[in-house]
């Protein structure tokens, strides 16, 4: 017997992978640049809302990111509290996942603030830089180079691994899906009455229409909030398209 999902559930099996996602913004590379033309918000959050060097966006973003860790954590306590009604490894497993997202976060905001940072050192160093691009620098002026350089390395280094941090979560959302569906089902298929043996043979026959027991309440409205925990996932928010922007561009 299959458990019937409220309508507009995802289905946790075609989920499976990655690269099945309803989601086109996300995949197992990142974002790709068409998905990043694509939305206006990248573009106009970085020339139309600039207020100064040292802001470099940050406040805006973390003001974006704050949103998402709302968006993420209100109904993934919501299937904790349903899950720790009805089975503890999965329980503990959602735990995980909330520590998880909370290093995730810690993570993106520590290269947010180092994005700002660099903007500023920069600055300070550009006319510098221009100097040695009109072959006017001296040989000496070559280290402000190689630390714009190694700054740039750096963080693009770390901007890669947040986003794969972040398809990494993404996924273990998926799956507790998928666990918490088997574990609907599995349930469901127990409270089932034994079949009996007829002329015809084996058959299952309900003498009534069976009550929805509050494990199946549980685990229903936990995978109805572990959907919107993906749904926050697939649709990146401004502040995640502008790590992802950085990255490509510190690789091209």
């Amino acid at each position: 017997m299959i458990a019937t999902l409220p309508r507009g559930c995802r289905d946790w099996c075609a989920d499976s992978q990655v690269n099945g996602a309803r989601s086109s913004g996300v995949s197992s590379t990142g974002l790709s640049r068409s998905n990043l033309a694509a939305n206006p918000s990248v573009v106009s959050s970085a020339s139309g809302s600039y207020q100064g060097v040292g802001d470099y966006h940050a406040k805006n973003y973390l003001k974006d990111l704050k949103a998402f860790n709302e968006s993420f954590n209100e109904p993934l306590a919501i299937a904790k509290q349903c899950m720790r009604q009805v089975d503890l490894d999965l329980y503990e497993f959602l735990q995980q996942t909330e520590l998880q997202a909370n290093d995730l976060i810690v993570a993106a905001q520590t290269v947010t603030w180092k994005l700002s940072a660099m903007a500023c050192n920069s600055l300070e160093v550009l006319p510098t830089l221009l100097w040695i691009v009109r072959g006017s620098g001296e040989a000496n002026d070559l280290s402000a180079v190689s630390e714009v350089h190694n700054s740039v390395t750096l963080i693009r280094k770390e901007t890669q691994v947040v986003r794969t941090n972040y398809i990494d979560l993404l996924n273990q959302v998926r799956y507790l899906g998928q666990c918490t569906e088997i574990c609907l089902d599995q349930m469901i298929m127990a409270e089932m009455p034994a079949p009996v043996e007829d002329e015809t043979g084996l058959e299952t026959k309900l003498v009534e229409k069976p009550v929805e027991k509050p494990f199946e309440k549980y685990l229903r409205l936990a995978l109805v909030q572990l959907d919107a925990v993906c749904v926050t996932l697939e649709e990146c928010s401004d502040f995640w398209l502008m790590l992802h922007n950085a990255e490509l561009t510190f690789e091209s």
